[in-house]
């Protein structure tokens, strides 16, 4: 008997128990969807420039949304129940709002244009992440310019490096678009100064001289 381990006396009589935790909170977020659409126990309207209205909850906008936190926790609109969001698109916010209770969205060409800007915005990260991956899937001779403008202005970082190196390395096929011919002469001399600049044959060159002498001199 003297082999046998002795059992501490403070775990003798410790209760039974067992711990869960469930796995999913998805319907969670249903339910407040499906009553988000009834307009039940809705506590803020959201109104765009056109005086078109989404219902919302405000808990469920803010632990989604870091723009919202701030919003309803710092500013006066925690003490209203209809907020004007100026220069948002309807759209964009309907979208961005269901995507909120839904995760889920769908980026089109149709609507990115409206949807990266006021994902930027709303701090919506992983939607603007999704945008940016959806333009650069998207880039091409006739875009490019377009695309690189729309990710400087909303500090996409990743998408405006590779829509710049793509203008670079596809120069010949970029020049003669419509985009290119919008470029102001301080961008057209900047892009075509670039070392990085890819341009295949001897006529291309002179061209670009010719272009940069053109912008400098006369643009």
């Amino acid at each position: 008997m003297h082999n046998i381990q002795q059992i501490p006396e403070s775990k003798r009589y410790e209760p039974a128990k067992y711990d869960y935790k469930k796995s999913s909170y998805a319907w969670i977020f249903d339910v407040l969807q499906s009553l988000r659409k009834d307009e039940t126990f809705c506590d803020i309207k959201l109104e765009t420039d056109d005086k078109q209205l989404i219902f919302a909850h405000k808990v469920v906008l803010a632990s989604v949304s870091s723009y919202f936190h701030e919003m309803f926790t710092h500013f006066v609109e925690k003490n209203h129940d209809l907020v004007v969001m100026h220069q948002l698109d309807l759209t964009a916010l309907k979208l961005l709002v269901n995507f909120i209770y839904s995760g889920e969205i769908r980026v089109t060409e149709n609507n990115v244009e409206v949807l990266l800007p006021a994902a930027n915005l709303l701090q919506l990260q992983e939607v603007k992440e999704v945008c940016c991956g959806f333009l650069q899937s998207q880039l091409c001779p006739t875009n490019c310019i377009g695309i690189n403008a729309i990710d400087d202005l909303h500090s996409c970082t990743t998408l405006l490096t590779s829509s710049k190196l793509y203008i670079l390395l596809h120069f010949s096929e970029v020049d003669g678009g419509d985009e290119f011919l919008s470029l102001s002469s301080d961008q057209v001399v900047k892009l075509t100064s670039n070392d990085e600049l890819i341009v295949p044959s001897e006529e291309k060159i002179g061209k670009l001289k010719l272009i940069i002498i053109i912008f400098k001199y006369w643009g």
